[in-house]
């Protein structure tokens, strides 16, 4: 939205494996492997969210969102204040 404020929804479907950043990379038969690793999580999650610029380089912003995975449900709020200085 032009001016000073802005508002968002956002969707994202995650498919999350196994293996991660410090998992042992294994080349044998890597073409042969599937993604994501082992038995994956699928993780679904919805925001909405915001933000307000009082001034060139002061903003606020505030997002909630709901996440499930598997049969587990969590709902995260989040606030802050981002100031730009260049």
């Amino acid at each position: 939205v032009a001016g000073s404020w802005a508002l968002y929804a956002e969707y994202r479907l995650l498919y999350i494996g196994e293996n991660d950043i410090n998992s042992a990379f294994n080349t044998e038969g890597a073409w042969d492997k599937k993604s994501p690793s082992g038995d994956a999580q699928v993780k679904n999650i919805f925001s909405l969210g915001g933000w307000y610029r009082f001034f060139r380089g002061f903003s606020l912003f505030a997002e909630a969102a709901f996440l499930r995975v598997r049969e587990k449900k969590d709902f995260q709020l989040a606030a802050g204040a981002r100031l730009k200085l260049f």
